[in-house]
């Protein structure tokens, strides 16, 4: 690494490497701290990638992310990086593939009882599990959960449709959403990191393993239940 070479929160980078004249590594760092609303300018002190696209979108300033800073609090390991927007698991594979090949991707059904209103569901699981809402809707003794709408998403958990995340679970302040985890998937997360979404939107990824995730869950008064799809036993709640 050169002399004019710093190791900052968002790796490795030189004045040359930055888009246009007068940029230095304090430009990029201060960036984070929009991110973050921290006026000391103090970034995270894991380990992310960037792109010079993905830096403007933080000179535009995206709002708080109330979720980064739960994680920071609760000091629990992850990581993030940033990426053009997905709103597909065939769009956001390829981020995670470059940016965390170890990771698992992971998939969020939000839903919605259409009698009930009242009855919500998030079903957060790995992006090849076969998930089936009737397992969970039987279990909640109910008979017409379907996908909520993106309007009831942003009402319910501040998050816009192809954007959902399980740390968007921050923003459900009357713990109105039952909350059901792949088993597969908490399984896959004691070893690999699990991709999610933080609540500024679907175009930057947080790494975080079972553990933190749980974690992060409970810090929001949400217990949750694990599913297992293929035989459909549902243990919990934890």
């Amino acid at each position: 690494m050169s002399s004019t070479t710093r190791l900052t929160v968002f790796g490795a980078v030189s004045p040359s490497s930055i888009e246009g004249e007068g940029r230095n590594e304090v430009d990029i760092e201060n960036k984070v701290s929009i991110l973050y609303s921290n006026n000391e300018g103090n970034g995270l002190d894991t380990n992310t990638t960037t792109n010079d696209s993905n830096n403007k979108k933080m000179e535009m300033g995206d709002e708080k992310d109330v979720s980064l800073q739960r994680l920071k609090e609760l000091g629990v390991d992850f990581n993030y990086f940033f990426h053009d927007e997905a709103h597909t698991i065939d769009e956001y594979r390829p981020h995670c593939e470059k940016h965390c090949p170890e990771g698992r991707v992971c998939k969020n059904l939000f839903c919605k009882d259409k009698k009930k209103k009242k009855e919500m569901v998030l079903i957060v699981a790995l992006a090849e599990t076969d998930v089936s809402i009737s397992v969970v809707q039987n279990f909640l003794k109910l008979k017409n959960l379907r996908m909520a709408s993106a309007d009831t998403l942003k009402a319910t958990m501040g998050l816009k449709g192809g954007a959902v995340t399980p740390l968007g679970l921050i923003n459900d302040t009357e713990q109105l959403v039952n909350v059901f985890l792949d088993k597969d998937m908490v399984d896959a997360g004691e070893t690999h990191p699990l991709c999610v979404h933080p609540t500024a939107g679907n175009h930057c990824t947080i790494t975080i393993k079972t553990d933190a995730l749980t974690t992060y869950i409970t810090s929001t008064q949400h217990q949750y239940y694990v599913v297992d799809f293929a035989t459909g036993n549902i243990t919990g709640p934890f």
